[in-house]
């Protein structure tokens, strides 16, 4: 019963979030500078997670708090997690290297899989989401300047709305700019999301 109520109260959540006309699947943007008030209106209680693994941070609801990883998390490469207080919603996030593939040839074996993939720009930077209705995920791929892949995987996908608010957040930390005119410019040599 009490999981019951946790998901009937996720929906609510889910519904009470504004339409989110600047990032979703059709227009495949995603822009902090445009989210950051729906969350201010939304959300009263959120917290900002810095990624040092690719030199990046991203919002999450206070309703997600951090998991401690275990011995296999860490082995699969995941570098965090975070899961809500009821544990009917989660986030967790992968530093991979899958020898060298970078997000074309990523998104093509997605693609020949049978998922619904599609390639979006998150802040500036070029991005894979993957949405999986069978296993219940949303995934969100990044190359990064290492030449490896920074998966964000959400669950449950029916939380798509919020998702987009926290794929929107996901945004550098460093203080370099880049030209718009760049076609690949690393944001830190060593690590960092690679810009489009």
């Amino acid at each position: 019963m009490k999981k019951l109520v946790s998901i009937i109260l996720s929906f609510i959540l889910i519904l009470s979030i504004p339409v989110l006309s600047f990032s979703d699947w059709d227009t495949g943007e995603y822009n902090w500078a445009t989210a950051e008030d729906i969350v201010k209106e939304s959300f009263s209680d959120f917290n900002v997670y810095s990624i040092p693994e690719v030199n990046a941070s991203f919002w999450l609801p206070g309703s997600f708090l951090p998991v401690q990883l275990t011995a296999e998390d860490i082995e699969n490469d995941c570098v965090a997690s975070y899961l809500t207080g009821s544990e009917d919603a989660f986030v967790m996030l992968y530093y991979t290297d899958l020898n060298g593939l970078s997000l074309d040839p990523l998104y093509n074996a997605l693609l020949q899989n049978g998922n619904e993939v599609k390639k979006v720009t998150v802040n500036g930077v070029s991005a894979i989401v993957q949405r999986d209705f069978q296993s219940g995920f949303l995934f969100v791929y990044f190359q990064t300047a290492e030449n490896k892949i920074f998966e964000v995987a959400f669950f449950p996908v029916y939380a798509e709305p919020l998702y987009d608010l926290i794929i929107s957040s996901i945004q550098s930390t460093t203080e370099e700019k880049v030209e718009e005119e760049a076609v690949v410019v690393p944001v830190n040599p060593v690590s960092g999301l690679i810009h489009k």
